[in-house]
């Protein structure tokens, strides 16, 4: 709303390189680090909830089972193209 495109460019990208790299080198779930980093009536319990809301748990189970179909069909597709050569 309020920050330009280069900058919240910038600052997504940097916050999803950080919340990976604390990922990879934890020794606790996913799970755990977004409860730990969740301060209750903060900004990120804000977006929770209106993502909770928005059923959007549903619409990327949706994309990722229409992505999971799509690969199928293409692996069909390239398999028929490699036996035919």
């Amino acid at each position: 709303r309020g920050l330009n495109s280069e900058l919240a460019r910038n600052l997504c990208v940097q916050t999803a390189v950080g919340a990976a790299k604390l990922a990879q080198s934890s020794d606790v779930g996913i799970d755990e680090l977004r409860r730990r980093v969740t301060s209750p009536g903060g900004t990120t319990e804000a977006a929770l909830n209106q993502f909770e809301a928005d059923n959007f748990k549903e619409i990327v189970d949706n994309a990722l089972g229409k992505a999971a179909d799509k690969s199928v069909e293409l692996a069909e597709i390239l398999g028929q193209t490699l036996n035919k050569n």
